[in-house]
């Protein structure tokens, strides 16, 4: 199964970083809490005009957390990302992602329960400290005039 964060946290530790961890999600706030979170980093799916961005569902949850501990937060795009993109926070993800037990999914489908897995987040600028781009960084309410009025970038079959 591919999992995006074993390959950055392998990436983060073959560019010499001496201390790197992974972590479910749903600890994020007690870690945040007891300050061993100092900063959080996102990449983007996109960045409005707006500065607000969006990635996979998850990101919201971290990012409002971040905020209300104090943490700063930087999104880290190429200009390639900026631009009008069509949010869709109502898109699903349709794989199994709670458990692979034929006899757990036979009892969810005996009661009929539901798995709902949103796809994406849209994550407001107002979380956001600085956006890091290989042009430069800059906070979400001074994207350049040229990023942020460019044309929109080629819309991407959105699969439910």
């Amino acid at each position: 199964v591919y999992c995006d964060g074993i390959r950055y946290a392998v990436s983060c530790k073959k560019a010499g970083f001496s201390e790197v961890f992974i972590i479910p999600d749903i600890s994020v706030a007690n870690l945040m809490k007891r300050k061993l979170i100092g900063k959080v980093v996102f990449g983007a799916n996109g960045i409005d005009p707006t500065g607000d961005f969006g990635h996979t569902a998850g990101h919201l949850a971290i990012a409002d957390l971040a905020n209300k501990y104090k943490i700063p937060v930087y999104v880290i795009a190429d200009t390639g990302k900026f631009g009008q993109f069509p949010w869709n926070q109502a898109l699903e993800r349709k794989h199994p992602w709670l458990t692979r037990d034929p006899k757990a999914i036979d009892e969810l489908t005996k009661y009929d329960i539901k798995l709902l897995n949103p796809r994406e987040d849209r994550v407001s600028r107002k979380c956001v400290n600085m956006l890091i781009t290989e042009r430069g960084v800059f906070p979400p309410t001074r994207i350049p005039d040229d990023l942020k009025n460019k044309p929109s970038s080629p819309k991407k079959p959105q699969s439910k």
